[in-house]
């Protein structure tokens, strides 16, 4: 080392000096002379003795160091051996791992295709135990549909050897029938209970579980078909029973009824028998008129409010007007019978759509028959024209609101009515037109009407009617919605009528001015024509138009 090589040629000045002062020693005679002058030189030997020790000293320290250091030098080669060999080790761990993964993403895309077609071939016991003891309700479909796609594996991989044969699978099958068998039982035998609640059974009992009806059709055709026997049963004579219940409550509501005297030209025979020296009554106003119709159409605008429900009914002293009962009765019936359809549709969705309609037409046979025969004797006596009307614009109203439901089976019942309706409309109608034309002259009614100018009471009350038939009457390109039911053949039996009775009126008002002083005949006839046009100016429709322009044709006549 260069460090050594130094050190060693320092030592050897050094010796080379002790040598020296060896042989001064040795020579004293030699040295003496100069032994006064070299003191210095002897003072400089002793610092350099100690410095050699020094050195000896450093150069042992160095030597160790060095020891020291070869040793160090040794644990590193050895230390970088092994870790090389650590290293070499590592990258065939890391090897090996990914080895590893890409073995384990194999066998999870495997499992990923095997593992569903195993599960299939798998029933476990807790999905046994499920089916066995779990309660039926909506969480029961999810068991049913496990056991049905194990069922239907097995069948398309019968070559898949399971410890479950077919013979235990449909006895586990056989037990969920049997399970929801009893719960539908159950529900149907709650539909009877009194006071029930039959649309939140249906809603939450039977259709929030359709499928397990589903499930037991697919299973069992017979006893599908004997569930929904019992359930068409059931409610065939629930929709009897509640109907017949509020048929007897509104048989007790008092209903506005109409005499004879109320017809046109009746008043006019009751006083011209008291003789032309009786005092002419008041005129009847617009709003106490029995034969105006008034608010009494405000609700074909709506199918659900003012409905009478079975307990006012049974206690109400305040009389309705005819219509209101019956469109009570009707929309009751056909939104009970429409929600009814609906379900059976959908509960019973498996079968096919001509055997459900055949079941709900035998679950409302006896109510609708019974409807027949109820609106029959409601109307039975009743010289209301403009009730009967209304309630024809209300069956209308309500086969337009089946058509938009989709809702079928109901026809029948709404053509029945309408047959029902229409001829006795008609026999009143007639009976309005043969009392008006065989309307006596009242002589003291019309010299008061020519007296105080104003129109006769026979007049007021045949222009109420007649704006009040128009208005019932506006076809269906006016949008409203109490005409906007079905067309132009419905509308003819009173188009007939009308012109029959606006001709019987035009005679007889002719025969009672003729009575007049020929001096106010004209503004007689005129004062009368023109209350009748004034009264029908708001109607709206094909029918309102024509007569409007028929009354004022007579009036702007009688005018000049």
């Amino acid at each position: 080392m260069p460090g050594m090589d130094a050190l060693q040629a320092i030592l050897a000045s050094s010796s080379l000096v002790k040598s020296s002062s060896a042989i001064k020693t040795a020579s004293p005679d030699l040295a003496a002379p100069a032994a006064t002058a070299a003191s210095p030189t002897i003072d400089n030997a002793g610092h350099q003795d100690e410095a050699v020790l020094r050195l000896v000293e450093l150069k042992k320290s160095l030597e160790a160091c060095d020891q020291i250091l070869a040793r160090v030098q040794k644990d590193m080669a050895s230390f970088q051996t092994d870790l090389g060999a650590v290293s070499a080790d590592i990258q065939t761990l890391q090897q090996k791992s990914d080895h590893l993964s890409v073995r384990l993403q194999r066998r999870k895309d495997a499992e990923a295709v095997i593992g569903p077609a195993v599960d299939q071939s798998i029933l476990s016991p807790v999905l046994i135990k499920q089916i066995l003891e779990a309660p039926v309700d909506k969480h029961y479909l999810k068991y049913i549909e496990q056991l049905e796609s194990f069922s239907l594996h097995e069948s398309k991989q019968s070559q898949i050897e399971t410890s479950y044969p077919a013979s235990e699978v449909d006895s586990l099958s056989n037990v969920a029938v049997a399970r929801i068998r009893d719960y539908f039982v159950n529900r149907i035998k709650a539909l009877r209970v009194p006071q029930a609640n039959v649309q939140i059974i249906q809603q939450s009992g039977l259709l929030k579980v359709r499928k397990l009806y589903d499930f037991v059709a697919r299973q069992h055709t017979t006893l599908s078909d004997e569930l929904m026997l019992a359930y068409c049963m059931t409610m065939r004579w629930y929709y009897n029973a509640s109907f017949d219940r509020y048929q007897r409550a509104l048989t007790k509501v008092p209903i506005h009824a109409l005499a004879k005297q109320d017809l046109l030209g009746a008043e006019e025979v009751t006083r011209s028998m008291g003789g032309m020296f009786q005092k002419a009554p008041q005129a009847p106003s617009v709003s106490t008129s029995v034969l105006a119709l008034g608010t009494r159409a405000k609700y074909l605008h709506d199918t659900t409010s003012g409905i009478i429900l079975a307990h006012l009914a049974e206690t109400s002293k305040e009389p309705y007007f005819l219509e209101r009962v019956f469109r009570s009765y009707v929309v009751a019936l056909i939104e009970n019978a429409s929600v009814e359809y609906l379900f059976m549709q959908e509960f019973f969705k498996t079968k096919a759509p001509r055997v459900v309609s055949d079941q709900f037409s035998k679950v409302m046979e006896p109510l609708l028959q019974s409807a027949t025969q109820f609106v029959t004797k409601l109307i039975d006596g009743s010289l209301d024209a403009l009730a009967l009307l209304l309630c024809i614009r209300v069956v209308q109203s309500c086969g337009f609101a089946l058509q938009k439901r989709k809702v079928a089976g109901l026809g029948g019942l709404l053509d029945g009515l309408q047959i029902t309706l229409w001829p006795k409309l008609q026999q009143v109608m007639d009976q309005h037109a043969a009392a008006l034309k065989n309307a006596p002259v009242s002589l003291a009614a019309v010299q008061a009407s020519a007296r105080e100018r104003q129109p006769l009471s026979l007049t007021r009350k045949f222009a109420e009617f007649l704006a009040g038939i128009l208005q019932l009457c506006r076809s269906s390109s006016s949008g409203d919605s109490a005409g906007s039911a079905p067309g132009a053949q419905a509308e003819e039996p009173v188009q007939h009528s009308l012109d029959r009775l606006c001709h019987d009126f035009e005679g007889t008002l002719a025969r009672m001015a003729a009575a007049c002083d020929p001096k106010v005949r004209t503004a007689f006839l005129f004062r009368n024509y023109l209350h009748v046009s004034t009264t029908i100016e708001q109607a709206t429709g094909a029918m309102a138009e024509s007569h409007k322009a028929r009354f004022k044709q007579v009036v702007d006549s009688l005018k000049t």
